[in-house]
């Protein structure tokens, strides 16, 4: 009746955003609103009050044309306006509930233009409001029943959800539960578990002349040539001792004596020669000097024969009594030792020096000056007694000991030739040397050297030589390995020889990678029977675990656990 309005009809499909922007949108000051059957998005407080609040910021009167109760509840409690139809005269409901009035449209326009301004509640209807509230806080059952009559949003776009909400969500998580134990049983827990148990319990001999050398070069495998290593042990022992020698080592005493030679006549006109070499002997009682020159007396019928006066002593009286003729010459002298004993001050005339007298009668030597220089400096040395000593003591290493110990130090990829075993005598070494000075602070030390040493093969060589030599099947392989020696270890012109002597465990040729290749993908039962039909295992000693729903043998390695047992 009334004109100046406009009409939003709002569907099921509609939301409340899409109801604001058509009253935003709306020229007219009147803004009739007629929900869909049910109400749906009008029965939330919510989105009246939005409807209230964006319809008062846009200055137009909202009037909501409907006669569900929930709506004119709501209504009623934000002061909305309502209408039964387009033709009816709006009203805000009351709690007495909502009575219908007709009216002229003139009445029907004069009552809706007031409601652009904020509509007052009598006095009888603040008193209902403040009963309402009490009722409201003291009711906590009424509260829940107001909160069943709420309707999701999902219910709102599919009205026939509502009241079935619980339901849609139990069956939903029993589908995830579903599907997650479908994931786990056919993706996730696929497992196979395998044990296959092998007798490997056929044992053979072996037995073949080698050869060997000590040319790593010359080494030649395929023809049973192999390299002989040698495997060697130091045993060192160390003991101190007390050094007990003695040795001056102060500066010898140096300088010049004169030697007077008496050739006989006989030779003046053949001519003679006498040399005296560097290193001649000179004594002087117990004091011992030697020559540091080669001096030669020469005698010849121009030679002239010195006066023998001033030569006293027995040589010289000899020398006159024999008239010879005296050749004289200086020679330098070094005394044999440091000491000061051996500096001379005064002369002396009993020195004394072994030459050849074929061709003189006789000699005299006498001091040509002081000889000085001799000093002491006594010093302790090491003696050759001292290391004696401690010899027998250093010397205790047996032959058993060094050969156990060196074949314990030999790993087991190599085999050992025990009839190679020998055994060094021992070397000592001195610190100081023997001789050499012993100085403060040092303890002599003599450590004693014994090597044991044998010869080894690759054991790894020796293995592949023996592949070589032994035609399996192609469905057998060698599992085990006896004791590997040499018998009859001896040399020959072109090294060595001997007889390579083991024995070896044959069995069915199977690992992991080939059970895995025959049953990938086969079905459980089959898979079983595959393995049970190679040659070598126990039908009784094959056992395959599956995880739950698994009847296939995953082809996926990681999903299959083989093990294998090797029994001797």
């Amino acid at each position: 009746m009334y004109m100046n309005k406009d009409v939003i009809s709002i569907t099921p499909e509609d939301d409340i955003t899409d109801v604001i922007a058509q009253i935003k949108a709306s020229e007219k000051k009147i803004v009739a609103i007629i929900p869909p059957q049910p109400a749906g998005i009008l029965r939330s407080v919510v989105n009246i009050k939005l409807i209230a609040k964006v319809s008062e910021e846009a200055e137009k009167v909202p009037v909501l044309v409907t006669s569900d109760p929930a709506v004119l509840k709501l209504a009623h409690e934000i002061r909305i306006p309502v209408a039964e139809d387009l033709n009816s005269r709006p009203h805000v409901p009351t709690l007495e509930g909502l009575k219908k009035h007709a009216s002229s449209e003139d009445e029907k326009a004069e009552i809706a233009e007031d409601f652009v301004a904020p509509i007052k509640k009598d006095k009888d209807e603040e008193e209902d409001d403040e009963e309402k509230e009490e009722k409201k806080k003291k009711s906590d059952k009424k509260s829940k029943k107001d909160k069943k009559k709420k309707v999701s949003k999902l219910a709102q776009k599919f009205p026939w959800i509502a009241g079935k909400e619980k339901i849609i969500l139990a069956v939903a998580i029993l589908i995830v539960l579903l599907v997650g134990f479908l994931v786990w049983a056919l993706v996730i827990a696929p497992f196979v578990d395998i044990y296959i148990k092998v007798s490997v319990n056929n044992e053979n001999n072996f037995s073949q002349s080698v050869t060997f050398t000590e040319d790593e070069n010359a080494e030649d495998v395929s023809a049973g040539k192999f390299y002989l290593q040698t495997a060697t042990k130091d045993f060192k022992q160390r003991m101190n001792f007390t050094a007990t020698g003695k040795k001056d080592l102060g500066d010898t005493a140096s300088g010049e004596v004169s030697v007077a030679l008496f050739f006989d006549d006989d030779y003046e006109e053949d001519g003679a020669t006498v040399k005296i070499p560097s290193g001649t002997q000179f004594s002087l009682g117990e004091l011992k000097y030697v020559s540091t020159k080669e001096v030669i007396f020469g005698y010849d019928e121009e030679t002239e024969c010195e006066n023998l006066e001033g030569l006293s002593g027995n040589t010289a009286k000899r020398a006159l009594k024999d008239e010879g003729c005296q050749v004289t010459k200086t020679i330098p002298i070094s005394a044999s030792e440091p000491g000061e004993k051996y500096n001379i001050d005064e002369t002396k005339d009993t020195w004394s020096v072994a030459l050849n007298k074929e061709t003189i009668v006789g000699y005299a030597i006498f001091n040509a000056g002081k000889i000085t220089g001799g000093t002491s400096k006594i010093v302790t040395i090491v003696l050759q007694s001292d290391v004696d000593k401690v010899k027998g003591d250093l010397s205790n290493i047996t032959e058993t000991d060094g050969k156990n110990e060196l074949f314990e130090s030999i790993s087991d990829s190599n085999i050992i030739l025990d009839t190679t075993f020998k055994a060094e005598e021992p070397t000592f070494e001195v610190a100081p040397a023997v001789g050499e000075e012993v100085k403060e602070g040092t303890t002599p030390v003599v450590v004693a050297t014994r090597q044991f040493s044998v010869n080894t093969i690759d054991v790894a060589r020796i293995e592949e030589f023996i592949k070589d030599n032994i035609k399996l099947p192609e469905d057998q392989k060698i599992y085990s390995y006896g004791e590997k020696y040499i018998e009859y270890f001896s040399k020959t012109d072109d090294g060595y020889s001997g007889k390579l002597k083991t024995t070896y465990k044959t069995g069915p040729n199977i690992s992991e990678d080939i059970i895995f290749d025959k049953i990938a993908g086969r079905k459980v039962g089959d898979a079983q029977s595959i393995i049970r039909s190679i040659q070598g295992i126990d039908s009784y000693d094959v056992k395959i675990d599956t995880s739950i729903l698994l009847n296939t043998v995953p082809t996926e390695k990681e999903r299959v656990k083989i093990t294998i047992d090797f029994k001797e």
